[in-house]
């Protein structure tokens, strides 16, 4: 089966449109295995603050990747990276309940759905203003 050039920068576009919650989801996933470093133990009065930081930039990263090459934006997409994030979350904090020197909290994952509800809104607000600044500048332009 031969892939023609078209297909090639479609399934290309669409890898580096993931490749951000790939990455990101990985690395969340391998420093969950591990014990807490010494340079964040020294910050583990920030954790609820970090979760909800990474979760924030994780949502952000999903929105975008399920948005990509939609031609309209749609609330379900956003339900989607919510629902992407959330069930994300709660995979990381039972994972790291099977590691004896890491432990599973339910406030973690509040704070990881804080930080993603976050991002989402407002990555949803960012796509919205822009809609309709570009309907004011261009006053042939119609959000299809």
């Amino acid at each position: 089966m031969r892939l023609n050039l078209e297909t090639s920068k479609k399934f290309l576009k669409t890898v580096l449109a993931w490749f951000p919650v790939i990455l990101l989801s990985s690395i969340i996933l391998y420093q969950s295995t591990k014990p807490w470093p010494y340079i964040i133990k020294n910050l583990a009065h920030y954790d609820k603050a970090i979760h909800a930081l990474i979760y924030f930039f994780l949502a952000i990263f999903a929105t975008r990747a399920f948005l990509f090459g939609k031609k309209e934006v749609c609330l379900c997409h956003f339900i989607f990276a919510w629902i992407f994030t959330s069930i994300f979350g709660a995979i990381d904090e039972t994972i790291q309940n099977h590691f004896t020197y890491r432990q599973a909290d339910f406030l973690d994952w509040l704070a990881d759905m804080a930080g993603a509800s976050l991002g989402i809104i407002l990555y949803w607000y960012w796509s919205f203003r822009s809609k309709k600044r570009a309907s004011k500048n261009h006053p042939n332009f119609s959000p299809s």
